[in-house]
């Protein structure tokens, strides 16, 4: 069985991680580069910066678009969660710990 705190990369040719084996992105956070798995919005730095209620919006407008519902509010959830990482990291308040 396959831990899942552990990272396991395919290796092609190059030597490097296959990004697409994992489907993975980028975080939603401006200026954030941290690579993220597939059905994560941001890295979890980032996402523990973003108010309970609108995480809370950001995964039920999820579910519910994954379910065939409604994509606006799903992009209106996740601008909000954009919004809400900038005026913190924007401020001052936020020291990035990198």
């Amino acid at each position: 069985m396959v831990n899942r705190n552990q990272q396991h990369f395919h290796r092609p040719r190059n030597g490097l991680p296959d990004r697409e084996v994992y489907h993975t992105h980028r975080c939603a956070a401006t200026g954030c580069r941290e690579e993220i798995r597939r059905g994560l919005l941001m890295c979890g730095r980032h996402w523990g910066l973003v108010p309970r209620d609108i995480q809370r919006e950001v995964l039920a407008s999820f579910k519910d678009l994954t379910g065939g519902g409604n994509k606006h509010r799903y992009v209106v959830a996740v601008s909000q969660a954009i919004r809400a990482v900038d005026s913190v990291t924007t401020s001052g308040r936020y020291q990035d710990p990198e």
